[in-house]
């Protein structure tokens, strides 16, 4: 038996030589490991959702810088008040000589800016980043189980296809043991019994074609699942599998993890992205700069032209009034002084039209305010150390998470250095299992002739038989636990499938 064994699986579930495969089987679809690996990165809804997660960090990136930038916003709104008597602090528009109002259209706009500054909004985008990373860190760890499961999967397919040719040689062989019974018993060389003995190990074997058969079945079903496909598809593993010796050393395994292992990647993501979160707390003992900035206007239109106009003239006769009482006192002053000519207050018709003209202005013809700039600078003197328990949480998650990093590192060396040993124990026990299979296959024939001799009893015929079955199963067995084990250390240093 060669050093190197190669397995090439392309099986389907009939019995040898008993006919031809059924046409709808012979159209199932050949699948490699990295084309399943493929269709489950691109399936698989769990990958999906972790994978999502990275499209959220991207924007609180992208919303982190935003927060340096200034806001704006700009507003306006039309409002209608209906006529009536209105109240002014404790009085009324007719006490103050505005009553009888009519009904109003306001119309108005506002222009605002809105800007802060601190030290958390410096410090967000660091966080941001340094929280995108350990997400992505964390996706390509959740990548690497998924990775991991469908190829732990496909092995098992793998496996359960093996037991289909296994069950169905042993039942080749059953079979020809049971005709060379009865032609034994023909001869008179055998028994009724002998022949018993050999129709019971056919119904054996046919009861293990079945098991193996439905465990097919199942771990094509766990296969499809972790590829997030259809379940409904007909799918046959094609990959070869090749027993190697190991000759990677422990050191080599352990630096490619450090370089390599997702797992590892994640804790390390996470370590910085705690000692970001210390800066960022660190940042409230900081001063925050607000700036804000406004600009509005307004303009309205009374339901009544006339309502303007008597509104001018209260003004004029307001002045008027207001200059007669003030020449009264001027009169009765012991050295008079000149009187003011109240007859320069009057109402021009061209103030007439232009106070007209003013409510004709609705709705977008506005007056403007007088723009506002306010500017406010905020130093933090205590705030019942709130802050300080920030930092200090902050401090020690940082420590936290460098110990579970030192943790995983530690666990690393020693999964890696038990699994390199399992794998050479592996690939050492397919070596002799291989050459069990030799020699009870030797065995088996030897005592196939003897029992045709009549030299031996057809109850030796089947141990041996049993036997070289045995063997067959123990070889593949180990020659699947072989690549069960190479695929964990894969997975553990982060090499990609087939790449040890």
């Amino acid at each position: 038996m060669p050093l190197r064994t190669a397995l090439t699986i392309l099986l389907i579930p009939v019995f040898w030589g008993l006919g031809p495969a059924p046409a709808d089987l012979m159209a199932q679809e050949p699948l490699s490991l990295q084309e399943a690996i493929d269709l489950a990165r691109g399936h698989n809804p769990s990958l999906q959702i972790v994978q999502g997660q990275e499209e959220v960090a991207d924007w609180e990136v992208r919303s982190a810088w935003g927060s340096l930038l200034p806001s704006f916003s700009l507003g306006s709104g039309v409002s209608w008040q209906g006529a009536g008597e209105q109240r002014i602090g404790s009085l009324t528009a007719g006490q103050l000589g505005f009553g009888d109002q009519p009904s109003f259209l306001f119309s108005s706009f506002n222009l605002g800016l809105d800007y802060t500054l601190s030290g958390r909004t410096l410090r967000a985008p660091a966080r941001a980043e340094a929280s995108r990373t350990a997400t992505r860190a964390r996706s390509r760890s959740a990548e690497a189980d998924l990775v991991m499961e469908v190829t732990e999967a496909y092995l098992d397919l793998l496996r359960q296809d093996q037991q289909i040719e296994l069950t169905g040689r042993e039942l080749e062989r059953a079979e020809a043991n049971l005709r060379l019974a009865r032609g034994q018993e023909a001869v008179g060389s055998a028994t009724t019994l002998d022949v018993m003995q050999a129709e019971v190990q056919v119904g054996r074997a046919e009861v293990a074609v079945l098991q193996a058969e439905q465990g097919a079945r199942t771990a094509r079903l766990g296969l499809l699942r972790s590829m997030g496909v259809e379940l409904d598809r007909e799918i046959v593993p094609t990959t070869e599998l090749q027993v190697e010796p190991v000759r990677r050393t422990e050191e080599e395994l352990f630096q490619l993890a450090v370089e390599h292992s997702p797992g590892l990647e994640a804790l390390r993501a996470e370590e910085e992205a705690a000692s970001v979160e210390v800066s960022s707390a660190r940042s409230a003992y900081y001063p925050s700069l607000s700036l804000q900035a406004g600009w509005s206007g307004f303009t309205r239109r009374a339901s009544q032209s006339d309502f303007i106009l008597r509104q001018l003239d209260g003004q004029v006769e307001q002045q008027i009034g207001q200059c007669e009482f003030q020449n009264e006192i001027f009169r009765r002053l012991a050295e008079p002084l000149p009187e003011q000519d109240c007859d320069r207050f009057f109402l021009t018709d061209q103030q007439r039209e232009a106070a007209l003209s003013v409510n004709e202005r609705f709705p977008f013809d506005f007056t403007r305010q007088p723009p506002q700039v306010s500017l406010t600078v905020s130093v933090p003197i205590f705030q019942g150390l709130n802050r300080q328990h920030q930092v200090e949480s902050a401090r020690l998650e940082r420590r936290n998470a460098a110990h579970r990093l030192r943790e995983r590192e530690l666990a690393v060396r020693v999964d890696i250095a038990r699994l390199l040993a399992e794998a050479r124990t592996a690939y050492e026990t397919v070596q002799m299992e291989a050459r069990n299979q030799e020699l009870l296959e030797a065995q088996l024939r030897l005592a196939r002739n003897e029992f045709e001799l009549g030299n031996i009893a057809f109850l030796q015929l089947s141990e041996a038989e049993a036997e070289r079955a045995q063997a067959d199963r123990d070889h593949t067995e180990a020659v699947f636990r072989y690549h069960e084990t190479i695929a964990r250390l894969e997975a553990l240093v982060g090499l990609p499938p087939g790449a040890f």
